[in-house]
Order: C-alpha cells, then structure tokens, then sequence
C-alpha cells in the first residue's frame, strides 16, 4: 500500500499514525508487523512524540547538527554535470540518512503496537513536495 503526503514546508514533521492506522485496519491483519518506508533520500521516517515544542525542539537540533548555511560538496552544482536548476539540499540528505528511511513496528489486536506517546512522523527536509511512503505489513 501508499501513501503520498503533500508537504508544505522545508524542514517538517508530519505525524502519519492515522493513515498508517487505517491501512493496517484495513488489511485485518491482527497480528503481525508493519515497515513503513519513505522513498526518498531527503525524507525520513521517526517514532516520537507528536508534541509541538519538542517538533520544534527537534527540528532547531537538526540545524545545529547540520546547518543549513555550511558549505557542501554536494551543493556544488556547477561540478556535478547536474541541471542548473537542481537543489542545494546536502544538509537534507545528511539529516534524513541520520533518521533513516523506515521503521518496522508490531501489529497487535489489529493495531501499531506503539507506546503511549509514540507517533510515526514523515520528517520532511527538502520541502515542500510529494512524498511516497510504502506500508507493507506481514502476518504472523
């Protein structure tokens, strides 16, 4: 199964529990495992807690981590025989190969087995765009 989520920024945290919730409800699987996986290198999937100032304390971690302003090889366009139009967006890449780009989580009584304050969040750092997210789960 797919999800495509609608960005809308550069740096975000979008919490996807529900729709990876209803996808597993509807599989009737109840128990099992379920991977979600971004397909991108400049997206990532995270399990936390979806709490508006740790997001914001999360994302402020990440641009001390890896600032934005650095200078990367990567942004390097002229070197790269890459179209003149291409993003400067090494940082985003640094930062999503920190997270990772899936999570596999158990499916019990038909549903996540996540803790009490744990969410899954798309972690978006090279928005906004259209992100491809694969579910795929595995009846135990």
């Amino acid at each position: 199964m797919q999800l495509t989520i609608n960005t809308e920024k550069k740096q975000e945290l979008i919490n996807i529990t529900n729709k990876v919730e209803e996808i597993v409800k509807k599989s009737g699987i109840k128990e099992g495992l379920c991977q979600i996986y971004a397909q991108h290198t400049t997206a990532a999937i995270l399990i936390n807690e979806n709490e508006e100032r740790l997001i914001g304390d999360i994302n402020c971690f990440f641009e001390e981590l890896i600032p934005s302003d650095n200078h990367y090889k990567h942004d390097d366009i002229e070197k790269r025989n890459c179209p003149p139009d291409e993003r400067k967006n090494a940082p985003a890449h640094l930062k999503a190969m920190l997270i990772g780009s899936s999570k596999l989580i158990p499916i019990k009584n038909g549903k996540l087995n996540l803790g009490v304050w744990q969410s899954v969040m798309l972690v978006e750092f090279d928005g906004p765009r259209n992100r491809n997210i694969i579910i795929t789960m595995i009846k135990q």
